[in-house]
C-alpha cells in the first residue's frame, strides 16, 4: 500500500510544468503527467483521481503523446534530475556505429539516446521528424542486439566501446578478405542456361511450325512458348542485368532474404495459375486467360522477378564471410 501512496498534489520541475504548458495537456493529463514523475503507480494515481486504472491509463498515454515521447519511461527519463549525462557516452562512439554499418544520422540518433534524449529532443537537435529517430533507434537496437535505452548507454560508454571496436574490426578484416569467384559464377552459368533455354525452345517452335505438324501440336507448342520459353528467357535476362546493378547497391540493410522468399512465392503462385487455366477452368475463362497470359503479361512477371533475384542475389554474395553483428 505505501508504494502506491501518492502525495496530495505532486510537484514536478519548474521544466516539467513548462513543457506540460506548451505541450497543451488538460488539466487531468497533467495530475497523470505530474503522478508519472512522482513515481506513482497506475492504481495509486486512480485512487487520487477518483477514476479507474484504465482512465489513467488513457491519461497518460494522451500526455505522452502530446509531450512526444512513447511511453512513461521515457517521460520519467526526460524530466528526471538524474538523468545520464553526455559525458557518460564516449565521444567517438559515432564514428565505430559508422564502421559497424549504421548511417550518419542513425548513429547520430544512437548517440543522442544514449545521452539521454527523449525522441523529441534528439529530432530537434539533428531537425529530423521523430518517426526518423525512432526508425533510427529501431535499427542501432537490432543491429546491437540490445533492447534498452540502458544497454544502449553501456554499449556506448568508455568502458563498452571497446568491444564495439573489436566488432567494427572483425568487419573490416570480413570485408577485406579474398572471397572466392566461384558462388558468383555458378549463378552467372545458371541465369545464362535458362536465357539459353528460352530461346532455344522459341528456335524450336519456328522451325516446328514450318514443318507444318498438326494443328493440336502448334497449339500446345505454342502455349508452352508463351507460358515457360519466354518468361524463362526474360528471367535469365533480367536476373543478369540485376547482379550488374545489385554490385553497386550502396545499402547494407537490404532485405535480400525477404526479396527472395517473395519471388519464390510468385513464382510458386504463377505455376500454380497456370496449372488452374489448364486443367480446372471452363472453356470460355480458358480462352480468356490464355489470351492475358499469350499477350505478354508472363513475360513482364519474369523481368520484375529476375531483377529483385538478381539485385538481392550481389547484395548477398557481397556481404558473404562478414561476421553477424
Amino acid at each position: 500500500m505505501s508504494a502506491a501512496h501518492v502525495p496530495s498534489e505532486p510537484t514536478p520541475p519548474a521544466e516539467a510544468e513548462r513543457a506540460f504548458e506548451e505541450a497543451g495537456l488538460s488539466a487531468r493529463e497533467r495530475e497523470a503527467a505530474r503522478d508519472v514523475l512522482a513515481g506513482a503507480t497506475a492504481e495509486g494515481s486512480a485512487r487520487r483521481l477518483g477514476v479507474s486504472a484504465s482512465t489513467v491509463a488513457s491519461y497518460r498515454r494522451r500526455a505522452c503523446e502530446k509531450l512526444g515521447c512513447e511511453g512513461v519511461r521515457e517521460l520519467r527519463e526526460r524530466f528526471s534530475p538524474d538523468e545520464p549525462a553526455a559525458s557518460l557516452v564516449a565521444p567517438d562512439a559515432p564514428d565505430v556505429l559508422r564502421e559497424l554499418g549504421l548511417g550518419e544520422t542513425e548513429a547520430r540518433v544512437l548517440a543522442l539516446v544514449a545521452a539521454g534524449r527523449s525522441t523529441a529532443q534528439v529530432a530537434e537537435e539533428l531537425s529530423v521528424a521523430p518517426g526518423t529517430v525512432s526508425a533510427a533507434r529501431a535499427h542501432g537496437y537490432r543491429l546491437l542486439g540490445i533492447h534498452a535505452r540502458e544497454e544502449l548507454a553501456a554499449a556506448l560508454s568508455p568502458e563498452g566501446l571497446g568491444r564495439l571496436l573489436e566488432r567494427a574490426e572483425e568487419l573490416r578484416a570480413g570485408a577485406d578478405e579474398p572471397r572466392s569467384p566461384w558462388p558468383r559464377r555458378v549463378y552467372v552459368l545458371v541465369c545464362v542456361l535458362v536465357l539459353v533455354a528460352g530461346l532455344a525452345y522459341e528456335v524450336a517452335f519456328h522451325l516446328v511450325l514450318s514443318a507444318r505438324i498438326g494443328r493440336y501440336f502448334e497449339m500446345v507448342w505454342a502455349w508452352l512458348l508463351c507460358v515457360l520459353a519466354r518468361p524463362l528467357a526474360a528471367l535469365g535476362a533480367a536476373q543478369l542485368a540485376g547482379l550488374a546493378i545489385g554490385r553497386h547497391v550502396r545499402r547494407r540493410a537490404w532485405p535480400w532474404r525477404r526479396v527472395v522468399l517473395a519471388c519464390g512465392a510468385v513464382v510458386a503462385a504463377y505455376a500454380l495459375l497456370v496449372t488452374f487455366v489448364v486443367h480446372v477452368l471452363p472453356s470460355a475463362a480458358y480462352a480468356v486467360l490464355a489470351s492475358a497470359i499469350a499477350s505478354g503479361a508472363p513475360v513482364l512477371l519474369a523481368l520484375a522477378v529476375g531483377l529483385a533475384l538478381g539485385v538481392s542475389v550481389a547484395v548477398a554474395l557481397r556481404q558473404r564471410g562478414r561476421p553477424r553483428a
